[in-house]
């Protein structure tokens, strides 16, 4: 995907937001520097793929368990 469709994109979802906190917090963002935009996005980048396999690990201790005790 070039520049232009993702900044297309990214403008065609903030459009789709209602939630007025959620748009100044947007805002907020996006009045800062590039830099800090992008150390924001990369730290919750990281929180959700840590999440995610975290939760991953979870489910697949629960599958253990499950075969365990059949």
């Amino acid at each position: 995907m070039d520049k232009l469709q993702l900044k297309d994109r990214i403008i065609a979802r903030i459009t789709e937001i209602d939630d007025e906190k959620l748009l100044n917090a947007l805002d907020r963002l996006l009045e800062t520097s590039n830099e800090n935009v992008a150390t924001v996005i990369g730290a919750v980048n990281n929180k959700l793929q840590h999440g995610y396999k975290k939760e991953n690990e979870d489910f697949n201790n629960y599958i253990k368990e499950w075969v365990k005790n059949m």
